[in-house]
């Protein structure tokens, strides 16, 4: 028979509940001071401008690649399909050069 075992730590501190654990770094490290705070907003609104930056790029190269697309294909499709159109009518005789008497 296999015995019980624990999977999961002790979540109670060692040296009681209100009382610091000395070697616990959160528990250590000191408030953020204004000028952090400041600098740790202006690096989070740099970011934001940055995303906002790259999502404009992202957008006008979409717009130019849509823009492409719909030249090729309302115009350069429709053009080929009526050279193609008017090759098989002179191809076959329909369409001819010489006047018949």
């Amino acid at each position: 028979m296999v015995g019980w075992q624990r999977r999961f730590n002790n979540r109670v501190r060692p040296y009681g509940l209100n009382v610091l654990d000395p070697e616990d770094p959160v528990a250590i490290s000191p408030l953020p001071t204004v000028t952090e705070l400041i600098t740790a907003r202006e690096q989070e609104t740099a970011k934001a401008k940055l995303k906002e930056k790259n999502r404009l790029k992202r957008q006008h190269i979409e717009v130019k690649l849509q823009t492409t697309l719909c030249l090729i294909i309302c115009t350069i499709i429709p053009l080929f399909t009526f050279i193609a159109t008017i090759f098989r009518l002179w191809h076959s005789g329909l369409l001819s050069t010489e006047q018949k008497d």
